[in-house]
């Protein structure tokens, strides 16, 4: 099993169907979707997410939604402080855009990740110099 499929069968648990005929069906159709889609720059985790919102329960949607909001907001912040960041300015929009259309949503995040959402609303430019402050300052190297 490819570590993509590991991802889509750890988020079904998650959201999972209780027939496992539906189940079943769904991770096939979650495959082939990533697989055409991943081939048009769209983040296969995020899709994987985007697909369990519309379909999970009522009772699942704020989880699945959170997950949905930190993995929009983790993209954002690695293709921003890359050092060739000017490369991927058109997906870094299309990620801010992604997340704006979710600013409804922003509470269901953590304090900090509410500040960073902001940050990427109102003022990018200072995401970009606070969080690569941050990335400078607290994490290791090889994670950007």
């Amino acid at each position: 099993m490819s570590i993509l499929e590991l991802k889509v069968d750890a988020l079904l648990r998650l959201c999972a169907a209780e027939d496992p005929q539906e189940q079943k069906m769904l991770r096939k159709e979650l495959l082939e979707l990533m697989k055409t889609r991943w081939q048009t720059s769209i983040d296969p985790e995020y899709l994987v997410r985007q697909i369990l919102l519309e379909r999970c329960g009522e009772d699942m949607k704020d989880d699945v939604r959170q997950s949905l909001l930190r993995n929009m907001l983790f993209n954002y912040a690695v293709l921003d402080v890359r050092e060739d960041r000017a490369k991927y300015a058109s997906y870094r929009k299309r990620v801010r855009k992604l997340i704006l259309e979710q600013k409804k949503h922003f509470h269901l995040l953590s304090l900090r990740n509410r500040i960073l959402v902001n940050l990427i609303r109102f003022a990018p430019w200072l995401f970009h110099i606070a969080y690569g402050m941050y990335v400078k300052l607290f994490q290791k190297e090889e994670q950007h």
